[in-house]
């Protein structure tokens, strides 16, 4: 809650102080003393959790911006990993694709399919 920020920490107890001197001193209020003393200590429970509830969140924060910190690092990792593998994908792709082209150049007279051709055909297709 927004507006509990601005309610400065020592408003609750100076407003159960001010209720236990009125309930003393004055026994004619004592129903508005209870019901102020009452109330004031409610808002001093809230305003204690908000500030928990801010700690806690600030804590979390922080522990957020650490693993962002840490998660780019390790993408920067990831990221070289693929790279690489793609690149050697890539490359050997490029080379089972010239060998295809000239082994087909030299069995292709007949239509009969070497078992090189298969192993070429094989290796390049999978990963």
């Amino acid at each position: 809650m927004w507006i509990l920020q601005f309610i400065p920490w020592w408003t609750p107890l100076a407003v159960v102080i001010a209720a236990g001197v009125v309930y003393w001193l004055q026994p004619h209020l004592k129903l508005v003393a209870l019901a102020t003393l009452a109330s004031a200590l409610y808002l001093q429970g809230v305003l204690h959790l908000d500030r928990a509830w801010r700690a806690k969140t600030q804590e979390l924060e922080a522990k957020v911006q650490e693993i962002a910190q840490q998660s780019q690092k390790t993408n920067v990792v990831i990221e070289q990993r693929v790279v690489t593998k793609r690149e050697y994908y890539r490359l050997q792709a490029a080379e089972s694709t010239k060998y295809i082209d000239r082994e087909v150049t030299k069995h292709d007279s007949g239509c009969v399919i070497s078992p090189e051709f298969v192993a070429a055909h094989n290796k390049g297709a999978t990963p």
